[in-house]
């Protein structure tokens, strides 16, 4: 009887009984060797793609769980920053805490000395902030054209940044799109 409706739609027996459904195909072809044969093969190219669009929802979802994870810990844009502040110039041979209120008691400064090394850098006063987004040291030396400047940290804020919660919301909506998949997947698996 297949032979004589692939005979009539100018097809062949095996490309038509391929275009049936899996179902009818098992329940009433599966006795015949060819059938069966070609059935088995039909179903495993359905089963290779059964697991890789599986293994494909499971990466999607995987990926939005690891962007979501990123975004709530701040892991990609840092959410606090560190002010230093720099009092003045410091030039060659000259110590790095000149511009310190504290007494240089590593150097021997006396009281008197101390007195007087802060009058004489109030003409020097030139204070400069250094706004960084990864903590550096507690004191940090940067060159500049006269000599060097001392940063010391004086303060950390915490601010909250749009770009991680676009991140969450983005690996949010990768995940769904991933349970998508999976439904997809298991919905219309034959």
């Amino acid at each position: 009887m297949i032979q004589k409706v692939s005979a009539t739609l100018n097809q062949d027996a095996m490309s038509l009984i391929t275009k049936l459904s899996p179902s009818y195909i098992s329940n009433h072809l599966a006795h015949l060797p060819e059938v069966a044969a070609e059935f088995s093969a039909v179903k495993k190219q359905q089963l290779k793609r059964l697991k890789q669009r599986f293994i494909m929802a499971a990466l999607v979802v995987v990926s939005g769980l690891g962007l979501f994870m990123i975004g709530q810990l701040s892991l990609a844009f840092s959410e606090k920053s560190y002010t230093y502040i720099s009092d003045g110039v410091i030039k060659e041979g000259e110590p790095l805490m000149l511009f310190s209120q504290y007494r240089m008691d590593e150097l021997g400064e006396t009281a008197d000395q101390q007195r007087a090394r802060l009058q004489g850098n109030t003409k020097r006063f030139d204070r400069e902030y250094l706004l960084l987004h990864k903590k550096q040291a507690r004191h940090v030396v940067k060159d500049v054209a006269d000599g060097k400047r001392l940063f010391e940290l004086t303060d950390t804020n915490k601010n909250q940044d749009i770009r991680n919660d676009l991140l969450s919301i983005l690996g949010m909506m990768v995940t769904v799109v991933g349970m998508f998949g999976f439904w997809y997947v298991f919905k219309f698996k034959d």
